[in-house]
């Protein structure tokens, strides 16, 4: 600080100068803040004063470059602070100021104060303000027009073109005009202009006057539930994440997401009246057995390859056993992921047949007895049963109630699990090949070579002759739980009754083959039909339609039995040269398979990985493809 003496006024000067910038310095202005102390005869002042300030570009005798009169500036215990603007001076230096002083409101001269303060380095800062511009050999001093600039800088009065990435980092810019081609980030705020083209990132306002967008990429359709979105088009593709509604009384298709993530989820739902439709893409099905839906249209091989004469299936799908052919009985505690051999004969197997719970099983063979198991078909023990030739074989839901047929002979009846035995032999004395009980086993239906059909209502007390009129060679026989649907399978048709055996409809005669197996599940809505050098067909409307089925064999094969869960949502198939196949309920593989829901049903799929969708949650009813 230095500290001045007035002359003739009786006061004194303490002053400090000093420059305080609002910003960088390209954005400094011309104006600086000046403080000083004022004294009278040796004491701080008190009042308002006017106080001129000059620039000179010398200390003595200098030249005026810019001058400014302050007032009023007050004085307070001495002090003072004042903003000096002398304009843009600062394009030379030395350079020194020179200030006067006088009372406010007086018409006296000022009084100047000696010597004159030199101006230091943070008022020349302003010198900013005339940047020097060096281009080559060109350098320019001062104002720089739009023609002395370089063609890379760029300039907001002219059309400009960007070859490199620009980047708008200024969340309070203002934008705009026109924006055309790809463009992602984020907008916001209120917009004016034309966006067109593929747009990305994340979008928030109003939106008024936005037009042609997909409503499966937009959130908040439907109040309350951002997560929403109603069914525009058909058919539409979804998006993950995302939940979709059906409200169209026309059946509406929804695509499901082609590249999912595993854990990620789609939700359906729909009020419309004629349902919904979910498609797939290539490679992904959904899994259909929560959903109580039957199997049928996915087969996977499993267990080694060994003849396979016969296979049975508990009511919920896990307990699978199989017979082979002058070989073992083999069993899978897991619904076929792993298979043992259990501890039975090494037989001429024929017939096999398992309880709802899977853990009571009887089998039967070639000239020998009837063999139970108690344990899931771990371990086997010959029962009392006669010793003959042994055809096939069925046995009630609790597993005490068996039936079997003989080659040739009668039908044999246990009540006790294979204790003891009973015939009846009004029935015809024939090569009985196929047999079937309800769950109760009183309803019980039997078929041989050269036969037709025979039912029982009674527990096998009385039969009578159905069918065909003529006698022809039947292989199969199956039924629903409570025995009011049967399926019987023989040379050139299947026959198909829905009034528990009274009745009989040819269906797929046109193929001409020789059915082998068949299967029902417990209500009778699902049944399944294989033929021997052929191919499996199903049914999902109690017999009525059939669908070939070879998802999974890729030619015909020698097909021995069949047998499914109580829902019909696990099937096993046996052959006799090849292996056992599985299929598990699942929708078709592929662009061809979909899943159909209700009216005012709904399903949350999750994706748990190679190309197949689960059920997390659902209601109503569903169809399978």
């Amino acid at each position: 600080m230095k500290h001045l003496r007035t002359v003739g006024f009786g006061l004194w000067v303490a002053a400090v100068l000093g420059c305080m910038s609002s910003g960088s310095v390209l954005a400094q202005g011309t104006a600086f803040t000046y403080q000083g102390s004022l004294y009278s005869n040796g004491l701080p002042v008190d009042g308002i004063y006017s106080m001129r300030f000059i620039a000179r570009s010398a200390a003595t005798n200098g030249t005026s470059l810019g001058s400014v009169t302050n007032a009023p500036v007050g004085v307070t215990n001495g002090l003072f602070t004042t903003i000096v603007d002398l304009g843009n001076v600062f394009t030379t230096s030395p350079l020194f100021l020179e200030i006067g002083v006088r009372t406010n409101g007086s018409t006296g001269t000022f009084i100047v104060l000696n010597p004159t303060q030199p101006f230091t380095s943070s008022p020349f800062s302003v010198q900013a303000l005339n940047a020097q511009y060096s281009q080559g050999s060109a350098s320019y001093l001062g104002g720089i027009a739009d023609s002395q600039l370089s063609t890379n800088i760029a300039n907001i009065k002219s059309n400009m073109t960007f070859v490199g990435a620009v980047n708008f980092s200024n969340a309070a810019g203002v934008f705009s005009g026109s924006f055309s081609g790809g463009s992602s980030g984020t907008f916001s705020g209120a917009s004016t202009g034309t966006f067109s083209g593929t747009g990305t990132g994340t979008f928030s306002g109003n939106g008024a006057g936005l037009t042609s967008l997909n409503v499966t990429n937009l959130v908040g359709v439907v109040q309350s539930n951002p997560n929403w979105q109603i069914v525009q088009s058909s058919p539409q593709q979804a998006v993950l994440a995302n939940n979709y509604l059906f409200t169209n009384n026309t059946q509406q298709t929804l695509i499901l997401p082609a590249s999912p993530t595993v854990g990620s989820t789609v939700w359906a739902a729909g009020s419309g009246g004629a349902g919904w439709k979910l498609s797939q893409n290539a490679g992904q099905s959904v899994l259909t057995t929560t959903l109580g839906l039957p199997a049928g249209q996915l087969w996977t091989a499993a267990n080694s390859s060994q003849a396979y004469k016969a296979v049975a299936c508990s009511g919920d799908g896990t307990r699978l056993a199989a017979a082979v052919t002058n070989g073992k009985i083999v069993y899978s505690p897991d619904g076929g992921i792993t298979w043992a051999n259990s501890d039975s004969p090494n037989v001429a197997w024929s017939g096999l047949a398992s309880s709802r719970t899977g853990q009571r099983m009887a089998a039967g063979y070639n000239v020998g007895a009837i063999y139970t198991s108690t344990n899931g078909g771990t371990n086997w023990v010959q029962s009392s049963s006669p010793i003959t030739s042994w055809n096939c074989v069925c046995i009630g839901a609790s597993g005490f109630n068996i039936a079997a047929g003989t080659s040739p002979g009668w039908i044999y009846f246990s009540a006790d699990g294979g204790t003891n035995w009973t015939t009846n032999t009004s029935i015809p004395n024939a090569t009985w090949t196929g047999i079937a009980c309800s769950d109760n086993a009183r309803h019980i239906t039997a078929v041989g070579s050269s036969t037709r059909i025979y039912v029982s209502s009674d527990g096998g007390t009385t039969f009578t002759a159905s069918g065909p009129a003529a006698a022809i060679s039947f292989a199969t026989a199956a039924m629903s739980g409570d025995g009011t649907f049967q399926i019987a399978g023989g040379s050139g048709s299947l026959y198909v009754s829905g009034d528990s055996g009274a009745t009989w409809v040819g269906r797929l005669a046109s193929l001409g083959a020789s059915w082998k197996a068949t299967t029902c599940s417990q209500d009778g809505s699902f049944m399944a039909a294989a033929y021997s050098s052929g191919f499996i067909y199903t049914s999902h409307d109690y017999g009525v339609t059939w669908t070939l089925q070879s998802n999974g064999y890729s030619s015909a094969q020698a097909w021995t039995s069949l047998a499914c869960s109580s829902t019909g949502s696990r099937v096993i198939g046996g052959i006799s040269t090849a292996t056992l196949y599985i299929s598990t309920a699942s929708t078709t593989i592929g662009t061809t398979g979909y899943l159909t829901g209700s009216q005012y049903s709904n399903v949350q799929l999750q994706y748990v990985g190679g190309g197949a969708w689960m059920p997390l949650s659902f209601n109503g009813s569903f169809t399978s493809f």
